[in-house]
């Protein structure tokens, strides 16, 4: 049976920067482990199916493993964050895979914003030990999203579309991958000519997704690239302070303050200065404003509302999605180019078929960012048309 000539750097260099334990590779190749350390030591080689499965197992092209060398790449400058009480330090597989998959089309973005001769997003910069209260007023001004509309929206999926187009407008590129039920609520990435948030949605609410959003807009506005692991429990004041100061802003800018006060009088004849550690009271803003309980919780806590003491009554799963069905929303159902368009935004989209049609990418870059085939690459124009 014909081998397949690989070279065992690369192969090396690809296991190394998956982050997988050589045994899973292994077993994805369906051998070994003595046989997969043989291609490692260059002894052996595998056959075309073995190679095709490795190949698509690390989700890198097959012509990489044919190069003399492990290519030359740039290791993406982003800092793992976690929240008080976390024990994970390192980063899964998963994550890896899917910064790789956000910085690459980040370089695409950035390369045609360049050609253009196109200004990046005009995104305010701040320090944490700004006021996080007026950071968020001077923000929510800019999405131009008043809280009567919002209140209006009729779930918590139409939220999460409406404030994914908000920053879009602003010009930030937002990315909905699947990264797995252990990893990160989401990641974001600082460049001058395209920044990018990614939320993961694997199985996360939309209302959690919303709160990652905005918290990661937060780090952008920081200048700071970050992946953040899920909350706890423990109270923010214990934690990293450019997490609390993210969480702050998250939570001021999905719930403006006066209309809180207005929906607590009205429900619970509340007055300023009065404080309530019922859960009920966050859960009620929750899904007044189409956001997360642990939104309301933080807001309530920061304005003084309520104590510490409400955030420990958070229920472990309330940003969990546990319920089947619903709306496919960001999930790979669908055909290829409806799914792309979910996952990497009418934003991201559009500009990178602007690049092939003002001739500042070609083609076969747009289909390698886009990682769509050729057919496919008429039908996202038609869609983002229409959208």
């Amino acid at each position: 049976m014909a081998k397949i000539p690989i070279t065992s750097n690369v192969l090396k260099w690809a296991i190394r920067e998956s982050g997988f334990e050589p045994g899973l590779v292994a077993n994805a190749a369906e051998v070994d482990d003595a046989l997969l350390e043989k291609w490692l030591e260059g002894a052996e080689q595998p056959t075309a199916t073995q190679f095709h499965k490795l190949a698509k197992f690390l989700k890198r092209p097959e012509a990489v493993f044919f190069l003399p060398r492990p290519p030359e790449s740039t290791p993406v400058a982003a800092e793992f964050r976690f929240p008080p009480g976390a024990t994970r330090r390192g980063l899964l597989p998963e994550e890896r895979l899917a910064v790789r998959e956000a910085a690459r089309l980040q370089r695409g973005l950035a390369a045609v914003v360049e050609a253009l001769g196109e200004d990046g997003p005009d995104l305010p910069a701040h320090e944490i030990s700004d006021d996080p209260e007026g950071v968020a007023s001077q923000v929510r001004h800019r999405l131009a999203v008043p809280a009567a509309a919002q209140l209006e929206w009729a779930s918590e999926y139409e939220a999460a579309r409406r404030w994914r187009e908000a920053l879009e407008r602003l010009g930030v590129h937002v990315l909905f991958l699947s990264m797995g039920e252990a990893s990160v609520q989401g990641f974001s990435l600082w460049n001058e000519l395209a920044p990018v948030i990614a939320v993961n949605t694997t199985k996360w609410r939309a209302q959690a997704r919303i709160y990652t959003l905005f918290h990661e807009l937060a780090h952008l506005l920081t200048r700071t690239s970050s992946l953040c692991a899920k909350g706890t429990s423990r109270p923010l004041t214990d934690g990293d302070k450019v997490e609390r100061w993210c969480e702050q802003f998250a939570a001021a800018v999905l719930l403006p303050w006066p209309a809180v006060e207005q929906s607590l009088a009205q429900k619970f004849r509340w007055t300023a200065g009065t404080k309530s550690n019922e859960l009920d009271r966050a859960a009620y803003i929750a899904a007044q404003f189409k956001v997360s309980l642990r939104a309301s919780a933080v807001r309530l806590i920061t304005r003084g509302a309520a104590g510490w003491e409400l955030y420990k009554k958070l229920p472990p799963l309330s940003d969990v999605n546990t319920k089947s069905g619903g709306p496919p929303a960001e999930e790979g159902q669908g055909r290829r180019p409806e799914v792309r368009l979910r996952q990497y935004g009418l934003r991201t989209t559009r500009t990178l078929l602007r690049g092939v049609t003002r001739e500042a990418i070609s083609r076969d870059d747009a289909l390698r960012f886009l990682d769509v085939a050729d057919s496919d690459l008429d039908e996202l124009q038609i869609l983002t048309v229409a959208s």
